[in-house]
């Protein structure tokens, strides 16, 4: 029998924490599963740096043994003041056998030690095959959640004895690759044709947020809070190395099909925690901006927002804008620029053709973008989907940079996304020497791969240029049904949210800037 489960809280703050805010923790006991890299090694070492007793709770006892080894070294560089050393040990815990998860638990349990913290982090990742655990469940569910369940539920009694304590669940936003109509499926969990890779982890991540969820509604009155969890854009994001190799990367590259580049502008990113609809969206009467890829999917709807206060699509939007906005001007000023970003000389040529008119330009939102299941290359022999979701949107919005400069204040959206998290760790980032074989990327790897540049890029902006009004956002619009992988077997299948939720992440910063 499991023990009885614990009130559940969500709590969300924008705020960005570092060790520094993380309070003293001497006397607390905190578990920590898959901690011997990635998230939950971090997660040790800041637990552990402000003096938690640290159990990292692993299958592979000798890699434990060595991020313990590791994280006392960084915690005496991080924290020089820290008279006594770190508390940290290992316990064997395999998620992907139930009976072996419980019995880790009960070992914990022996110890007769208090817990007050408990972070499930361990976990499958969407680029392992399929197969069954000793259990007779789909792997990534059996450890994503099964094994958690199990685990935390085992401890569950002994949580509740140290309230005040807390349970964070890892969860990921990969888990809106359900519609919600659809979400877990429990007649076909282990039927490997009925799902992809990506979705079988969209499901496990899914399960999280449901597990913690359904705590609310069975215990009260407890001080035991479960929060789930989306982590940030991945530390391979977050690489200056690599902001740095691919900036070089890309301007070689581009060197080499484009005679000139216009200078390059300052980069700032911006979180909000808000919700944001067309409503609040400032007036934008006098701006100009443009939309790549804005024919259909999240640039017809943002194209569609932006006009309000592709022919076809232009006179679609116009009358979408004169439904849904009746005080907006009678013609809304919609036109067209050629944009073909599979071509680095043609999307050079479109970037001079808007420069030829002589406007300003206020605002650029790269959403244009291919997801390919087929391995193919682009005009310029590079791989179609970096090609055109990194390469192209560099040429052209290095083009129009000293334009956009001019313009202050002004902003760039990059579109990414988070499905760059599901790059394999083994994989490093971007390897250059290696972009175009076939064989070494599937068509996610390949897609994720185009995404993690677009975030790198946009950092690699920010060591550029500064005390320039001109704000760049990299943003993840959350999974929506688009038509940017029409022949993509691995995702499109489970992606059903409406386009409209995009604004959530591309649009809120326009009102906090004034644009």
């Amino acid at each position: 029998m499991f023990s009885q489960l614990a009130f559940w809280k969500t709590y969300i703050t924008p705020d960005r924490y570092s060790f520094a805010h993380i309070p003293d923790l001497t006397g607390k006991v905190a578990i920590v599963t898959g901690a011997n890299q990635g998230l939950g090694y971090i997660t040790m070492v800041a637990l552990a740096g402000r003096g938690a007793h640290v159990f990292i709770a692993c299958r592979d006892l000798k890699r434990a043994r060595k991020a313990i080894e590791a994280a006392h070294v960084e915690i005496r560089q991080k924290y020089p003041y820290k008279k006594t050393p770190a508390r940290i040990e290992v316990l064997e815990l395999d998620l992907i056998d139930m009976n072996k998860a419980k019995e880790s638990a009960k070992e914990f349990l022996k110890k007769g030690l208090p817990l007050h913290i408990l972070v499930n982090n361990a976990g499958l990742q969407v680029a392992v095959p399929f197969e069954l655990s000793p259990d007779g469940n789909e792997s990534r569910f059996a450890v994503n959640h099964m094994g958690h369940f199990v685990f935390t539920t085992t401890l569950l009694d002994r949580l509740k004895d140290s309230q005040p304590s807390r349970i964070i669940n890892i969860s990921s936003i990969a888990h809106e690759a359900f519609p919600p109509s659809v979400g877990v499926d429990f007649s076909t969990l282990n039927n490997e044709s009925s799902t992809t890779d990506l979705s079988r982890y969209g499901r496990s991540k899914l399960a999280n947020v449901l597990f913690t969820k359904a705590l609310a509604r069975r215990l009260a009155n407890e001080r035991v809070y479960v929060n789930a969890v989306h982590p940030e854009p991945s530390a391979l994001a977050r690489d200056k190395e690599l902001q740095e190799k691919l900036w070089a990367f890309s301007e070689d590259l581009v060197r080499e099909k484009v005679k000139a580049l216009s200078q390059l502008a300052w980069w700032k990113t911006y979180f909000t925690p808000k919700r944001y609809s067309y409503d609040h969206i400032p007036d934008l009467a006098g701006k100009v901006a443009i939309v790549t890829g804005a024919n259909t999917g999240l640039g017809y709807a943002t194209a569609f927002a932006l006009a309000a206060n592709a022919e076809d699509a232009i006179e679609r939007a116009k009358a979408e804008i004169n439904t849904k906005y009746p005080c907006a001007p009678a013609s809304p000023q919609l036109a067209f620029l050629e944009l073909d970003l599979n071509d680095t000389n043609k999307t050079h040529q479109a970037a001079q053709e808007f420069l030829k008119k002589e406007l300003p330009l206020h605002i650029l939102v790269n959403t244009s973008g291919i997801m390919n299941s087929l391995f193919g290359l682009s005009a310029d022999g590079i791989e179609a989907q970096f090609a055109v979701n990194h390469v192209g949107h560099f040429v052209f919005t290095t083009a129009l940079l000293d334009r956009i400069k001019e313009s202050q204040p002004s902003r760039i959206v990059i579109l990414s996304y988070m499905g760059h998290e599901l790059l394999p760790t083994s994989m490093n980032g971007i390897y250059f020497d290696t972009l175009n074989p076939e064989g070494d990327y599937s068509s996610i790897n390949r897609y994720s791969r185009s995404k993690l540049a677009n975030i790198v890029f946009g950092k690699a902006l920010a060591r550029r240029l500064v005390h320039e009004k001109v704000w760049i956002n990299v943003a993840h619009p959350r999974l929506v049904a688009t038509e940017i992988g029409p022949n993509s077997k691995d995702m499109m299948d489970s992606v059903g949210y409406k386009v409209g939720r995009l604004l959530n992440a591309v649009m809120g910063v326009l009102r906090r800037r004034g644009l």
